[in-house]
């Protein structure tokens, strides 16, 4: 936690906090889900746009882990 202290003050405000808990919420599914985080982060990060509601569960940790097999840690 002491380390993280500095690095949270760059967040500056509350949403920027919530921005960040959701960020590592992703990057410890992406783990917990034996992928690289930063594969998933960035190829998801692109997808999103243009993905529809209805198919938004494939951009989970654990589908994308199944459709991208190359990506395990």
């Amino acid at each position: 936690m002491a380390i993280g202290r500095n690095n949270y003050m760059s967040f500056a405000s509350e949403k920027g906090g919530a921005v960040a808990a959701r960020l590592y919420t992703l990057i410890l599914s992406a783990k917990h889900a034996g992928i690289d985080p930063e594969a998933y982060l960035r190829d998801v990060l692109a997808a999103i746009n243009t993905t529809p509601n209805r198919e938004v569960w494939r951009l989970t940790p654990w589908a994308w882990a199944k459709s991208n097999p190359e990506s395990k840690i």
